[in-house]
């Protein structure tokens, strides 16, 4: 059953060409009783924009619309985070495909038809220009380009990007990873964290199944800049299996009992370093498959474990340091996210790459070459991207906003899933 939130207009002018005016009759919005607190959330901010976008005073209350009106609903449309504005006459339905979608139906609405902007982190922008007119009939749709989006280049420095300031600026700007019941929640990334996970996994591994350095010694890593695992050894696979499974059933406990959804993507990548182990088992496999090979080769053999009991869990691995080139040969499962980190110039100065430039200069002909060539592969692509200077000897500008329109499309064109 769709859940429905309505929004009952009484204007004191004839006709919808109106839609709200400034010291007209106040209207009511409506909730079902059931409403959940996503549904309320996005009842009191539209009750809250509409007033300080024009003026008009609104009230909330659970009772049956009679008249004009703007319904919120859970639809059946092609993603949670779906959305789409349906304007016909005297009525407005904006619609969602979860609670996530039905925020950004309502996101789209006041930015369309009250002119409010989301445009830094406790900032809002609310025009009080007076009325508003709609059109007689009109339809938005739309699906956010990129299904996991954590764009942390907006983080302010001097602020934590969890609290309630950034979140809201982060989730009407449809950057979904952090994000609470107010927000239609996000997409987390599930335990043990979003990245550089081998050391949770293998921080208990004893010595005589670590990773093997390039003197022929195995180690007992102990930071995520020290080394990685062997990839081919039986144990660590073994391990590796049995603690995703304890990862996946401890977040969906914790989910129950909150009342949040579960995560769709667990991080399984190397550590801060190159991911090569030395030992003559995955020396002789980088050989043949490179070293991303060796590494999506034990990735892609832990996430089919969890195939048949999880088939909507996908697993994130790294390209990045030397495994940032494609593996030599074959497609990767269809469950395997691999996230492309190709580091700036400015880290190592072997990559013919330039974050400050726009992608079709002569600095990014190979990375935009190494993207094709992932691609090509068959997986299920994400982003790691530096939109700033780390080691700038100035402080600005610190991003090539010109060009980040670019990127994105560039990405989208390459049927990236996450940034």
């Amino acid at each position: 059953m769709s859940r429905f939130l309505f929004v009952l207009l009484t204007c004191c002018m004839t006709g919808w060409g109106v839609m709200l005016k400034k010291n007209g009759t106040a209207f009511t919005i409506v909730l079902s009783e059931k409403a959940s607190k996503t549904e309320k959330c996005v009842a009191e901010e539209l009750r809250e924009g509409i007033c300080l976008a024009t003026g008009v005073e609104c009230s909330i209350d659970v009772a049956a619309p009679k008249d004009h009106f703007i319904s919120i609903e859970t639809a059946d449309l092609p993603d949670e985070e779906s959305w789409r504005i349906k304007i016909d006459g005297g009525t407005v339905c904006l619609q969602g495909g979860g609670p996530r979608g039905v925020c950004y139906a309502a996101y789209e609405f006041m930015e369309r038809y009250l002119d409010i902007r989301w445009l830094g982190v406790g900032y809002t922008f609310y025009p009080n220009t007076g009325p508003r007119v709609l059109p007689e009939h009109a339809e938005h749709s739309g699906t956010p380009a990129f299904p996991l989006c954590r764009n942390y280049y907006l983080f302010p420095t001097n602020r934590n990007h969890r609290n309630e300031e950034c979140q809201d600026f982060f989730a009407h700007n449809k950057t979904n990873i952090y994000a609470e019941a107010k927000y239609g929640f996000g997409r987390k990334i599930g335990s043990p964290r979003a990245g550089h996970t081998y050391l949770d996994y293998s921080r208990d591994f004893p010595q005589e199944i670590g990773w093997m350095n390039k003197q022929g010694e195995r180690v007992q890593v102990k930071s995520t800049a020290q080394g990685q695992i062997c990839y081919t050894h039986p144990e660590v696979r073994r391990r590796f299996k049995g603690k995703l499974r304890a990862y996946i059933e401890k977040d969906r406990a914790v989910c129950r009992e909150k009342g949040l959804p579960y995560p769709l993507v667990y991080d399984i990548s190397m550590n801060d370093c190159d991911a090569q182990c030395f030992c003559p088992q995955c020396l002789a496999e980088a050989e043949r498959y490179g070293v991303s090979g060796l590494v999506a080769r034990f990735t892609g053999d832990v996430a089919s474990s969890i195939r048949e009991d999880y088939p909507e869990i996908r697993i994130q691995m790294f390209a990045y340091k030397d495994t940032v080139f494609p593996p030599k040969g074959g497609v990767l499962p269809n469950n395997l996210i691999v996230r492309i980190a190709a580091m700036d110039g400015e880290f190592n100065g072997v990559n013919q790459r330039d974050v400050m430039r726009p992608l079709d200069t002569p600095q990014n002909k190979s990375y935009v070459e190494l993207i094709g060539a992932w691609e090509r592969t068959g997986a299920n692509l994400a982003i790691w991207d530096y939109w700033k200077m780390y080691y700038e000897p100035f402080s600005n500008p610190f991003g090539g906003i010109r060009d980040r329109v670019d990127y994105l499309k560039f990405y989208q064109v390459h049927k990236v899933k996450s940034i």
